[in-house]
């Protein structure tokens, strides 16, 4: 295939830092995009086995502490992300796929699970709304400890980890 064709099918703008970084030669410019397209597919690889590692990880610990159905409890009344407004779009994207699986009468708490993405955990871990993850899970500098008082209210504290 020629450089143009290339070029046409890619974009000028995405080719030109190809052809910059080889110094105006379109031919190694190909090569040098052909390159980078085998390197992303490797690392998609690798992401991609390091989201099914991190979500599996992420489900044993959960379901130990909260129950077979954890990930559908959550979004269900009184669930921890049903009332929450600030955890709108992560629920609505589990109640989705729960929806889904549940209108073909083939809910399991694993294919739900399956059907997550990557946000889902992220947004888990990243921010003090979804802070319940850190507790279960142990993902964090910080080891939290829950405590459950004669009122049944849940109470926390933190003990550093870095000594």
């Amino acid at each position: 295939m020629k450089y143009r064709e290339i070029e046409d099918i890619f974009s000028s703008m995405r080719m030109q830092k190809y052809v910059q970084a080889c110094g105006g030669d379109t031919r190694r410019a190909m090569t040098l995009y052909r390159y980078n397209l085998k390197l992303s597919q490797e690392m998609f690889t690798m992401v991609s086995c390091f989201e099914v590692a991190l979500r599996n990880r992420i489900d044993k610990q959960m379901t130990f502490h909260l129950g077979n159905d954890w990930l559908r409890d959550a979004i269900l009344p009184n669930g921890a992300l049903y009332y929450d407004h600030r955890v709108d779009k992560t629920r609505k994207i589990i109640e989705k796929a729960y929806n889904e699986l549940m209108r073909g009468n083939a809910y399991t708490h694993w294919k739900l699970l399956s059907e997550m993405e990557f946000g889902v955990w992220k947004y888990m871990f990243s921010n003090a709304v979804y802070a319940w993850g850190r507790y279960f899970c142990g993902f964090s500098l910080t080891s939290h400890y829950l405590l459950v008082n004669n009122n049944m209210t849940i109470r926390t504290y933190s003990k550093n980890l870095i000594t």
